[in-house]
């Protein structure tokens, strides 16, 4: 910044740099050096069951059964699972009317995110990803689709 306040053409705001303790970096740099990073297997499951879970969704708006079948999914994961949290998390969630299911299940929403974990539906009656090939292409949309949109907790850690 010059001292009437404005900066020199190229020159990065202030705002725009992080310190980490021994550095700047400018927010170009790491965002460059992010994208460069090999990208994150998770975030690419995670994308997926999100693909599938919408594909869920919309097959609950033609056959509202589906989130009984899930529940009957879900009691038979209960007795093996019995006292876990996703459990008494998953029964609240079915309990809602089809369409508010229908919205939680394509949530972003972390809590969602941690529940399409452990979701009956993959188990229900009715709803099947058993087909390699739809899998894979699901698994190759999630891929594109995580390598196009990359978040701030993919930017690189700075350590002190």
């Amino acid at each position: 910044m010059n001292r009437k306040g404005t900066r020199a053409a190229g020159q990065l705001p202030i705002s725009s740099w992080i310190f980490n303790g021994r550095c700047l970096f400018s927010v170009f740099e790491v965002i460059s050096e992010a994208m460069s990073v090999e990208l994150n297997q998770e975030r690419v499951n995670d994308t997926a069951k999100l693909m599938i879970h919408r594909l869920i969704a919309r097959a609950i708006s033609r056959d509202p059964s589906l989130v009984e079948k899930a529940k009957v999914s879900l009691h038979r994961s209960s007795q093996h699972f019995d006292g876990y949290s996703f459990v008494r998390e998953w029964s609240e969630l079915l309990d809602h009317h089809p369409s508010e299911v229908r919205r939680l299940l394509a949530s972003r929403s972390e809590r969602m995110t941690r529940l399409r974990l452990s979701s009956p539906f993959i188990l229900a009656e009715g709803i099947d990803f058993g087909n390699t090939a739809l899998r894979r292409r699901i698994w190759r949309a999630a891929k594109r689709v995580a390598q196009a949109s990359p978040t701030f907790a993919e930017l690189p850690r700075m350590v002190a």
